[in-house]
């Protein structure tokens, strides 16, 4: 599964991420991973979850967020929810085509491996695209 969370800024969607990652952490029974860009939710999300800090691993775009994202779950079979808060900060990039095709990678890597990922994207919901919508 791959969702998306979308608006402006102060629409709520790191609020969002914070409950759905701890509701999410008290009831999967795999490894929950959280990926923000700095460490601000470090207070927010419960110890059980695995937080990473972006800025640690220079992610340029989305092919080195696909290699990240492999990488983790390639290290740690038991993964079985990935969050990213704000994604086109983690990824630095905005470009919605290049979104797509990397949602679209997303939901390929989710029926290969089971793994659920839940994204929220700093973008206007009337700028997205029809395949984008889907997944709100």
């Amino acid at each position: 599964m791959v969702k998306l969370l979308v608006g402006l800024a102060g629409t709520g969607k790191t609020k969002n991420i914070i409950n759905l990652v701890n509701e999410t952490a008290k009831e999967d029974h795999g490894q929950v991973v959280c990926v923000e860009r700095g460490n601000k939710l470090r207070f927010d999300i419960i110890n059980a979850v695995r937080l990473i800090d972006s800025t640690d691993y220079d992610i340029q775009g989305f092919q080195v967020m696909r290699g990240f994202l492999s990488g983790l779950c390639a290290g740690n079979f038991d993964i079985s929810h990935i969050f990213v808060d704000s994604l086109h900060k983690v990824a630095k990039t905005d470009d919605i085509s290049e979104l797509e095709k990397f949602v679209s990678w997303l939901q390929e890597f989710d029926k290969k491996h089971n793994v659920s990922f839940t994204l929220s994207v700093g973008i206007a919901e009337d700028k997205i695209t029809e395949q984008l919508k889907e997944l709100l």
